[in-house]
């Protein structure tokens, strides 16, 4: 809700101007090479932390979470200096097509934004660990205050810049690693201090183990996870506001990838891993199914309401203001198109952890290397003749053939089992969805503002009685969320 009413927000105050795309093109930086240093650094880190725990090996996995976390985030700091150095230099040379103008905004916003990078580094392995020890609800908490604090920043200022969203963004990561440091801090100034001074346990080999699982990882992220920085690169040489389309586009498809895959994966990844070898097979291929079940229940409705919807979407949450009804049908176009993209990322997600968690890292990484250089291929081609759509649709192609090889893989290695169940789940859920979209579909037309949002809540309404008719096996768990008067039985 919070991420929706910023994004609503720079909408109605600056539209599709060049300063948005300034502003997105800056941010696209500390995103891209905080996700080529972290990303791939969770997928090691919890199953490593995991396994050492499982071998009451408690100072080995702090000892391995504090020189994990000391590196990544120094590396980042050292990178955000050089950036903060040359930051007209850095522009110019990822953002060619920027006009002297644009150039001179994206590095005002970059000097500042440059410091996300060991912030979303810290961000992301302080989650890790705590995941890793089994506490979702302060690491879920704490993105939170990405959105939180700039909203609270700018409350209180009479005339808003990007420049002061800017700084309330820099100041949500600085309130948000000290959130997820506080309860963990004893114990990784402890691993630091006996990884410095103390002789390892025997045996312990965890931060060498560590390296060689991730460095495939590391090495592809390098190519692979700089997408979103390509794609501002691409869209700095077509035509203004191109950039600020695309990126309200992703935050709604990203916002939406949120709500339905992020807190699955992170909430399935330590099982899977608890599961991830010899007899324990079977119940990870169980764990799988029921993951691929239930994230069918989730996604089918979001997809099918954007399809058909998406355009008076847009319209309710940013038509007003600065943004107008071209910029409307431009993002609604390009939000449908990114549906494939977060189908594929979703799926992709998981089936990824799944491999991870079985010790599998190489192959991924191969993956991802390939598909990207697809990627930028169909981008460069597709961006001629379509625009900003062509680099939206190579994004999805590449995403859909990615999750295709990673399907392969998981039915090579795990069999049919994994999939279990996922057929019926998947009629259930279309079926479920058409009747919502149907019934959704009259406040929509009735109301001429806010409509999209009335049928959001009826759908949403007639999706969960249509999903129990059908004895959905989630609708007893989505049920019990809700509340009872007290002596109710749950």
């Amino acid at each position: 809700m919070f991420q929706f009413l910023l994004l609503t927000l720079v909408a109605w105050w600056f539209g599709t101007s060049p300063a948005v795309d300034a502003f997105n093109a800056a941010l696209a930086v500390p995103i891209a090479v905080s996700a080529v240093l972290a990303a791939p650094l969770p997928l090691v880190l919890i199953p490593e932390m995991v396994r050492l725990f499982q071998d009451r090996r408690d100072a080995a996995s702090w000892r391995l979470a504090a020189s994990v976390v000391g590196l990544f985030v120094s590396l980042g700091t050292l990178l955000a200096a050089v950036i903060a150095w040359r930051p007209l230099g850095a522009a110019g040379f990822l953002f060619s097509g920027f006009s002297p103008g644009e150039l001179e905004l994206a590095a005002g916003f970059l000097i500042r934004l440059c410091w996300l990078i060991p912030l979303n580094v810290a961000i992301t392995l302080l989650q890790a660990v705590h995941h890793a020890r089994q506490h979702f609800r302060l690491a879920a908490v704490s993105n939170l205050f990405g959105v939180t604090v700039p909203l609270l920043w700018i409350s209180g200022l009479s005339e808003v810049t990007l420049l002061d969203i800017a700084h309330g963004t820099v100041a949500g990561g600085v309130v948000a690693v000290a959130t997820l440091l506080l309860p963990l801090g004893r114990s990784l100034a402890g691993g630091g201090r006996s990884h410095r001074y103390s002789a390892a346990e025997p045996g312990d080999a965890g931060i060498w183990r560590f390296c060689v699982l991730v460095l495939p990882l590391l090495l592809a992220g390098i190519y692979a996870r700089i997408d979103p920085l390509v794609d501002r690169m691409i869209a700095s040489h077509l035509e203004p506001g191109s950039i600020a389309e695309l990126g309200y586009a992703q935050r709604l498809m990203t916002a939406l990838a949120t709500l339905v895959s992020s807190g699955l994966s992170v909430a399935i990844f330590p099982q899977l891993v608890a599961h991830g070898e010899g007899a324990q097979q079977q119940r990870h291929a169980g764990l799988l199914a029921l993951s691929w079940r239930f994230l069918v229940f989730l996604l089918v409705p979001c997809i099918v309401a954007v399809l058909l919807f998406g355009r008076s979407i847009v319209s309710d949450l940013f038509e007003r203001g600065e943004f107008g009804p071209e910029a409307t049908r431009s993002v609604a176009a390009l939000l449908s198109i990114l549906m494939g993209m977060l189908a594929a990322a979703s799926i992709g997600e998981i089936a990824a952890k799944s491999l991870y968690a079985r010790g599998y890292t190489r192959g991924p990484a191969v993956i991802a290397v390939v598909g990207f250089t697809i990627g930028v291929v169909l981008k460069l081609t597709l961006s001629r003749p379509f625009g900003i759509a062509g680099v939206a649709a190579g994004t999805t192609l590449y995403y859909l053939l990615n999750v295709s090889v990673f399907l392969w893989l998981i039915h090579t290695t795990m069999g049919r089992a994994a999939f279990g169940g996922l057929w019926p789940a998947f009629v259930k859920a279309v079926a479920a969805s058409l009747v919502a979209a149907a019934a959704g579909a009259i406040p929509v037309s009735l109301l001429p503002r806010g409509g999209a949002l009335v049928g959001g809540a009826v759908g949403l309404l007639v999706y969960v009685a249509a999903q129990s008719l059908m004895r959905s096996e989630f609708m007893p768990r989505v049920l019990h969320l809700l509340p009872r008067r007290e002596g109710t039985a749950p």
